[in-house]
């Protein structure tokens, strides 16, 4: 049985609706909220409520419910993310943004790892488990040269 969607008081909803939908406020839950609740932004003081109350809105599980539910409405989604990527991976234009798009469908599917994962064993347990950025290749270096040392020691 689907529970039935709580509805917002006013100016959450019109806080939801600012910051998803309006261009300049879009994803700013300080600027969204100034101007759901009316608050003048050129006010420190109010500047610096929106700020707390933004927060704790954007905290609020009816709050995120709703934004993602209008995030979906407008075709902000997984979907769409998906068809992104499909277009940019079959465009020959830019072979760059067709590689980029190529690498994070990758990633995506778990055919690539950011990082390396090493394992530092010592009679036959796993002693350290290790996981460095692939881009800090002086670090993987010292380290594969440090275990490898340690593997010549433990023979």
């Amino acid at each position: 049985m689907k529970m039935k969607a709580m509805k917002l008081p006013l100016k959450e909803e019109k806080f939801c609706q600012i910051y998803t939908t309006q261009e300049e406020f879009f994803g700013n839950g300080t600027r969204a909220y100034l101007k759901a609740f009316d608050l003048n932004e050129n006010d420190p003081k109010a500047l610096n409520v929106a700020k707390s109350l933004a927060s704790r809105l954007l905290a609020k599980v009816n709050v995120l419910k709703r934004i993602n539910e209008l995030l979906d409405l407008s075709g902000f989604n997984s979907v769409t993310a998906d068809k992104q990527t499909m277009y940019c991976m079959l465009q020959n234009n830019d072979l760059n943004a067709k590689m980029r798009a190529v690498e994070q469908h990758n990633k995506v599917k778990g055919r690539i790892e950011d990082k390396v994962r090493m394992q530092g064993m010592i009679n036959g347990e796993i002693k350290h488990t290790v996981g460095i950025e692939k881009k800090d290749r002086a670090v993987l270096k010292s380290l594969a040269e440090v275990l490898v040392k340690a593997a010549a020691l433990h023979r």
